[in-house]
């Protein structure tokens, strides 16, 4: 898998950002340290985390809107939150401005928010904020939960899971998956042999 490098002893999962969807990303690249020097653990444990930044790219390729809101979310998540809060307590009012600030320039093209006076703009504002703000949570946002939920299971039934995810990855990397996209790849990984019937369902 092209995703992992070596860096000293450890592997990390790496993906670089196209040029063109960098400012709206924020960074060049998404890298993470797997902790592992097994270059086979690595591609399992890589492969959930590139599928999750594809997506990403993609929707900045489609929607530029959504991938800065979910940007944003990002970096007010990971901000100290003594880095937004004032003496009041309030953390909620100057992350309310800060997303008030981006939208007007993301979604707006400069211009203020009260002066909003279309159904759509309403729409893409809404959105945009419930996004920004954490009010609406992605799919992408469940992949670190979807590793910790199977960790209970035994480690060939791990393996095969990441495994399947692997696969998936390495067919299906010119869109955002969908159901059907999923379902079609299942039947044919069936019919190739590449699919147990229980490790499809």
């Amino acid at each position: 898998m092209g995703f992992v490098v070596k860096r000293d002893e450890n592997y990390s999962a790496r993906l670089a950002i196209p040029k063109a969807l960098r400012p709206i990303l924020g960074q060049n690249e998404f890298k993470k340290s797997l902790g592992t020097t097994s270059k086979k653990e690595a591609e399992l444990l890589a492969a959930p985390m590139v599928l999750r930044w594809k997506k990403l790219i993609e929707e900045a390729r489609v929607d530029g809107a959504t991938a800065n809101a979910k940007a944003l979310h990002r970096a007010l998540s990971n901000s100290k939150a003594g880095d937004l809060i004032d003496e009041d307590g309030a953390m909620e009012v100057v992350q309310a401005i800060i997303i008030e600030d981006a939208i007007e320039k993301t979604i707006l093209g400069g211009r203020d928010i009260n002066s909003i006076n279309t159904k759509s703009d309403r729409a893409a504002v809404k959105a945009f904020y419930d996004i920004a703000s954490g009010q609406v949570v992605t799919l992408d946002d469940y992949v670190d939960g979807w590793l910790a939920s199977i960790s209970h299971l035994k480690p060939r039934t791990i393996n095969q899971m990441k495994r399947d995810v692997v696969s998936f990855l390495k067919e299906e990397t010119s869109h955002i998956p969908t159901r059907e996209t999923i379902a079609a790849w299942i039947r044919a990984s069936k019919s190739a042999g590449a699919l147990s019937p229980s490790n499809a369902s």
